[in-house]
């Protein structure tokens, strides 16, 4: 494989430009990556992009590599919460998209060939065959349509919150409401979006501030491009649907409270009629990886991915929604065994109803006179 990518030298988070509207940031400097076990470094896509990334551990640490990919606005600190709680034992990437966080380009922000070609560069410039590849939201559009155009490197797919499979979403309509400008997309503006979508109660305040830094990072004109692709490939709501049932390991994963995009019972049903499709509900709304009651449920389940275990092992089509539930064969088994019991008891409260009144009925027989008895109608013999 060619290794096309130029992988620049590790450096600190903070040498890199901050482009966008981070003039206008209110509130304490986030975290850098170190502090939850990760070191920054920047890899070369084209002559004009730098694509910023966030890892830990290795190309050569065994087992299979995870590559996380954030949504509209966010960057590599969406997932921060959940990062601390990922297996110790795989390599893990995380990536900022072009014009996001801090990777920066002077091309082109409202086209979909250039960010699926960062994707795949980085790849070959991490020397990353195959990888466990999971996205969150807009994100997992381009997750999707990378998969299909590379499927030989992708292990297991993983969309969490997206409209990608799903039809008449909300999204595109309340898109229009987004300025188009720099001086429009005030930190006032952007922190109202923020509490529209997400639930500010379940997050610590370093986190709020963590995701308020990451938007203020990105300019208008990476946000509404981001917009554009995803209207784009809204216009061809079926384009998943050709695509999932190609690959072979998908887990689509939505927040049991999500308003933008909630999950339907015919839903459930279209995505299970892929054999290579999951469907997962997590504790949360649009983005349960941010807020408490998810980030643990989002830990475990791609835990369960790249670090299986026999007893966290998922039903391969899917057919029951994890909820930390017992399994669908073990509740059968656990019926089935109930009813056998049942069965068994009422058979033998019905033998000895039968033995009793047989007895009586012998009893009654014996007893009674059998020389007649007078009565209005005569004799009555036994």
């Amino acid at each position: 494989m060619t290794r096309r990518a130029t992988l620049l030298a590790t450096t600190a988070l903070s040498s890199s430009p901050c482009t966008g509207l981070l003039s206008a940031y209110r509130g304490p400097l986030p975290p850098p990556p170190d502090i939850f076990g990760f070191h920054s470094r920047f890899v070369q896509t084209d002559p004009n992009t730098t694509i910023h990334l966030v890892e830990r551990n290795s190309p050569s640490t065994a087992g299979m590599p995870l590559v996380l990919l954030h949504g509209w606005g966010d960057s590599w600190r969406s997932f921060a919460r959940v990062l601390p709680l990922l297996s110790q034992d795989r390599h893990i990437v995380v990536l900022d998209r072009r014009g996001f966080g801090n990777s920066t380009s002077r091309g082109p922000l409202n086209r979909l060939e250039p960010f699926l070609h960062d994707i795949l560069q980085v790849l070959d410039a991490l020397s990353l065959e195959r990888v466990v590849l999971a996205a969150h939201s807009t994100g997992a559009h381009y997750a999707i349509l990378f998969a299909g155009l590379h499927p030989e490197r992708i292990a297991h797919l993983v969309c969490m919150s997206t409209d990608a499979t799903l039809q008449d979403t909300i999204i595109p309509q309340l898109f229009i409401e987004f300025p188009s400008t720099d001086e429009q997309l005030t930190y006032d503006f952007m922190r109202e979006y923020q509490l529209g979508i997400y639930n500010r109660s379940l997050m610590p305040d370093w986190f709020f501030h963590n995701q308020m830094y990451a938007i203020m990072q990105t300019s208008a004109e990476a946000l509404k491009g981001d917009q554009e692709i995803s209207a784009r490939t809204w216009d061809d709501d079926r384009y998943a649907r050709r695509i999932l049932p190609t690959l072979a390991h998908v887990t689509l994963a939505w927040g049991t409270e999500d308003e933008f995009y909630p999950l339907s019972k015919w839903q459930v049903h279209e995505l299970l009629e892929f054999s290579s499709t999951e469907a997962v509900l997590l504790p949360g709304k649009h983005a349960p990886h941010f807020e408490t009651p998810g980030v643990q449920a989002v830990a475990d389940f791609i835990n369960g991915i790249i670090d299986p275990q026999p007893a966290t092992a998922c039903n391969a089509r899917g057919a029951d929604l994890r909820h930390d539930t017992p399994k669908p064969d073990v509740i059968v088994a656990g019926l089935h065994t109930f009813l056998l019991l049942v069965a068994v008891l009422t058979l033998a409260a019905v033998g000895q109803v039968t033995v009793r009144f047989a007895k009586s009925c012998l009893t009654a027989r014996l007893s009674f006179p059998t020389t007649g008895a007078q009565g209005r109608g005569g004799a009555f013999l036994m």
